[in-house]
């Protein structure tokens, strides 16, 4: 009997060490997803970014729909949509791109269980399969998809065999994800500290790497910042919508799980006359004023939003975007992905964390505590998905690793 399911294993692991054919069928699935989907936009995100690139397109500068130049929405997606617009590509030209883009990243994540020394490498295609809103999100006009690319392909290029070239093309990729979803701002310190900590390599090289990092994502993220000064004689890093997230996040009719759906009508008409960022610091006083004080408040809060963040479903601005069946599909296919993440620690002492495997755990959880600081969306944390996928598949690896040493076929 032992024998036999030592056997299976074997066969399983052999059969899940190919990823061709998952990239393969990864990639006609979400391809087919975004042939499919309709050409309309049906989320105001999506909407507003299509205007950011068509007005970039037609030659007027970054201008929101009244005519005004604004910084209201980081200017790295409408940029890449700008880039496919450009040659005559449309918005299901964007989604196929995008298409992609998850199946390059599902490509560098089953590399990445190459070079930490596992055999399934066909497991991150398939459990990305396997969780269908990043196959939904990747035929939409959000930036999470190219995202998780950038984001990925980083951790790629920092962490395994790196020098100061790559450390170099890792801070450009950085600071293009800090200007497509400017909560990398947050995350670019942990990324930083996890490099000195967890890279392999004498500390000499890691500090080096860590400040060739820092400097050329400055590099990309300074000359946005200048524009921003000349347009708003204001220092703006990147968007105008911190302090409106913040209040979001934090006020009195702010709930863990209420998002982008907090009541503020009785604000409308103040917030409304006043310019682009008055208006932000207006709402970021309010937040700070709510917090200082209703401290007891604010913290329960902010430990209600860290812990929606593992939360299934969202409520939605559209409405129509939501529904049982839904519900139940994003239930059933993020249980079993959280619940082998959580499970995970258990076997620490018969199969140990690697270094890398660190560095995933560190960027997943510090994320948690960063973002609910705002509030917490599934759509937020899918770049951070893609890495529990990763931290995931490596567990599953160890599990059908053989004890006793027995070599794998290839």
């Amino acid at each position: 009997m032992i024998k036999s399911m030592h056997s299976l294993v074997i066969q399983l692991q052999a059969l899940l060490s190919s990823s061709k054919t998952c990239l393969v069928l990864l990639f006609l699935c979400s391809a087919g997803l975004a042939a499919v989907s309709p050409a309309s936009l049906r989320f105001p995100d999506e909407v507003d970014y299509h205007q950011l690139a068509e007005s970039l397109l037609a030659g007027e500068g970054y201008r929101a729909p009244d005519g005004q130049l604004t910084a209201f929405r980081p200017p790295g997606y409408p940029f890449f949509l700008w880039a496919v617009y450009r040659p005559g590509g449309g918005i299901r030209s964007v989604k196929l791109i995008q298409a992609l883009l998850l199946t390059a990243t599902a490509l560098l994540l089953s590399r990445i269980m190459k070079k930490q020394g596992h055999r399934c490498q066909a497991l991150p295609p398939l459990m990305i399969l396997a969780y269908p809103v990043l196959l939904f999100t990747s035929a939409t006009l959000y930036p999470q998809t190219l995202g998780a690319f950038l984001f990925v392909s980083i951790l790629m290029l920092m962490f395994f065999q790196g020098s100061a070239l790559k450390s170099l093309l890792a801070g450009l990729l950085l600071g293009y994800l800090i200007l497509c979803i400017p909560t990398f701002m947050l995350t670019a310190p942990v990324l930083a500290f996890a490099v000195l900590l967890f890279e392999e390599s004498p500390f000499k090289q890691r500090f080096l790497r860590t400040a060739l990092l820092a400097l050329a994502s400055l590099t990309v993220v300074a000359p946005w910042s200048a524009r921003n000064f000349r347009v708003f004689d204001a220092f703006v890093p990147v968007s105008s919508n911190s302090g409106f997230n913040l209040f979001l996040g934090n006020s009195e009719n702010t709930t863990p799980g209420s998002g982008v759906n907090v009541e503020r009508s009785h604000l409308l008409p103040e917030m409304q006359s006043l310019p682009e960022l008055d208006r932000d610091r207006r709402y970021r006083d309010l937040a700070v004023e709510w917090i200082q004080t209703h401290p007891g408040k604010a913290f329960r809060l902010y430990l209600g939003k860290a812990a929606h963040y593992f939360y299934f479903r969202n409520r939605l601005e559209t409405a129509s975007e939501t529904g049982r069946f839904r519900d139940a599909v994003l239930f059933i296919t993020w249980a079993p992905l959280l619940g082998l993440f959580l499970f995970r620690p258990f076997f620490t002492k018969t199969r140990p964390f690697s270094a890398f495997e660190k560095v995933l755990w560190l960027l997943i959880i510090t994320n948690v505590f960063l973002t609910a600081v705002f509030f917490t969306r599934i759509r937020f944390r899918l770049p951070f998905d893609v890495l529990m996928i990763l931290a995931n598949a490596m567990f599953l690896d160890k599990l059908l690793r053989p004890k006793n040493g027995v070599a794998i076929p290839e």
